[in-house]
């Protein structure tokens, strides 16, 4: 860029025009930029020194712009004076204009990532043999009950029903707890079930890693007087006691489903625990997805490495993975009663997974 901008000028990437760069100086050097076959797209933003007028700084990019129609152009016009003349030529041309660079970046990193979708294989959809008819039954169950949301035992059979691995549990009374127990096998995580109680640790309504008889039959008694002293000495609705096998250590993951008004159910991939919560770190796609669509989304989420196995750790069941994502994606698609769905956590072992819990949220009609 000899002779176009000032010595003091910056050519590096980004290119800095300095304070008294005008319209003809803009014009060159993005002619310049553009030219270059290695220059997928530019970025053209403008801070209006004394001066320099913002009308003809966008009179000189709808030109450039004009010259190179094979490359992508996003404007951003800071500051104030001049600026609705100016947005206004810009967005005459059809030119993206921005008011913060922070915006345009972001704008076009999303057109990055749906190019690099497009270039994907499409994949394949692939068909899971769900038992329909369970799933209905339990809607319907919880429709006569006149609720919106499936009991816990009703959601883990829903999620049995469709292939999705659970760990091994009951759903019993009292009376019935010490030989279901044996049954299953210690240790045990004990719930109580009541369509009173949203989030059991609140009301002490759960107790972990039982190791035999003696603790499971300690651990009832003192849980209903907990759960009863949260509600005022009044028992609330209990539905009966979930006994399930402590899971197998592993890595925590969420799946979801969201059915969105306008646009349909969405199902979601990140990890769980402290990572969904603090980083929001998920990947999301439109339903039905295929095999392609399961895969890259597992590998679209920042902790990764942690799936692929680091500093020693063993690699997790990628396969499994995507097996229930497509799995609750043939759910979503074939019974449309259900609104929301989290299978939170969902443990990653390093042969195959295994669902803890699940929620699952029905439409209101």
């Amino acid at each position: 860029m000899s002779g176009v901008l000032p010595e003091e000028a910056s050519v590096r990437n980004p290119v800095d025009m300095i304070a008294s760069a005008g319209a003809k100086s803009y014009q060159q050097a993005l002619d310049y930029v553009l030219r270059d076959p290695n220059v997928d797209a530019v970025i053209a933003s403008f801070v209006p020194p004394l001066g320099i007028h913002t009308e003809d700084i966008a009179e000189a990019l709808v030109r450039t712009n004009a010259a190179h129609p094979d490359k992508t152009f996003f404007a951003v016009l800071m500051g104030q004076e001049g600026l609705p003349a100016g947005l206004a030529t810009l967005h005459e041309a059809d030119i993206p204009t921005f008011l913060f660079p922070e915006s345009a970046a972001r704008a076009l990193g999303v057109m990055w990532r749906q190019k690099e979708r497009q270039g994907r294989p499409r994949g394949k959809l692939v068909e899971c043999t769900g038992e329909d008819d369970a799933v209905r039954t339990a809607i319907e169950r919880t429709r006569a009950a006149g609720a919106v949301k499936l009991s816990e035992a009703d959601a883990l059979r829903v999620l049995e029903a469709y292939r999705i691995p659970v760990t091994p549990w009951r759903l019993v009374d009292e009376n019935d707890a010490p030989s279901a127990a044996a049954e299953l096998g210690f240790p045990l995580a004990i719930k109580i079930v009541s369509p009173e109680i949203v989030h059991k640790t609140d009301y002490g309504a759960a107790r972990l890693d039982i190791e035999n008889t003696e603790e499971l039959e300690a651990a009832i008694p003192q849980m209903l007087e907990e759960v009863c002293r949260h509600f005022e000495g009044e028992s609330p609705k209990i539905d009966g006691l979930l006994l399930q096998r402590m899971a197998p250590k592993g890595q925590e993951i969420i799946i979801g489903l969201n059915r969105m008004a306008g646009v349909g159910p969405m199902v979601l991939f990140g990890l769980g625990g402290i990572y969904v919560e603090a980083l929001a770190d998920v990947a999301l796609r439109l339903c039905p997805i295929t095999d392609v669509d399961a895969d890259q989304m597992i590998h679209d989420v920042k902790m990764i490495k942690l799936l692929e196995g680091l500093r020693g750790a063993p690699p997790r069941d990628l396969q499994a993975l995507a097996d229930a994502l497509l799995h609750v994606s043939q759910l979503a698609m074939r019974h449309p009663q259900i609104a929301e769905m989290d299978i939170n956590p969902l443990i990653s072992l390093e042969d195959g997974a295994v669902a803890v819990d699940a929620r699952i949220q029905l439409t209101e009609e």
